[in-house]
């Protein structure tokens, strides 16, 4: 009987460990899950508003020279474009997303 006194603890320890590593491992699990999911995202997002900065290089080639409110305008058609078309702020998507993502 002493003999199981003595050994309780050390199973219970081992028992509470196996508990929170099977936790960290599906924690981990979900995480990644998630972190592959939102890595989708971005990309569907990006080829999204790739279109919307065309129309933005578009308009600013159609803009005479010397007008700051044409440039001005056409941004803001691409911000316009983006958040309607692709359902996102513009300012979500950085240079580094487009040049990753957006082919």
């Amino acid at each position: 009987m002493k003999n199981a006194f003595k050994i309780f603890p050390t199973v219970c320890f081992a028992a509470l460990e196996c508990i929170l590593w099977s936790q960290t491992l599906l924690a981990g699990i979900i995480l990644f899950c998630l972190l592959l999911a939102s890595s989708e995202a971005i990309k569907n997002r990006v080829k999204c508003s790739a279109g919307c900065w065309e129309v933005g290089i578009q308009c600013r080639s159609a803009c005479p020279k010397g007008r700051a409110n044409c440039g001005k305008a056409c941004q803001e058609a691409v911000a316009n474009c983006i958040e309607l078309k692709c359902e996102v702020p513009e300012r979500v998507d950085t240079v580094e997303d487009h040049l990753r993502y957006g082919k």
